[in-house]
């Protein structure tokens, strides 16, 4: 990302272990083109749906959004998953 100049990175002046990465103004740019269509598209998608309709889909979805969260990180937790062949095992 440093390369293709989405992202600048310098030493930290406190810590000269670590780097303060910031981003540039090309990524601001297409942050507010992403932004600008993310707009249109939530604009056309809701028209049709009054604020109270927009409010309790909002709220369904967070619903589904949280539970689902739940699920993946039980798998995660419940579940043993065979080594990667491209990792390296460590013993």
């Amino acid at each position: 990302m440093v390369d293709e100049g989405y992202v600048v990175r310098e030493r930290d002046e406190k810590d000269s272990r670590a780097y303060q990465i910031t981003i540039t103004d090309k990524t601001r740019k297409i942050m507010n083109e992403v932004f600008d269509v993310e707009s249109e598209f939530e604009s056309t998608v809701f028209k049709d749906l009054t604020e109270e309709e927009k409010e309790d889909f909002m709220v369904l979805l967070s619903k589904m959004s949280n539970t689902t969260e739940e699920m993946i990180k039980e798998y995660q937790i419940d579940m043993e998953f065979p080594a990667h062949p491209m990792r390296s095992k460590k013993n």
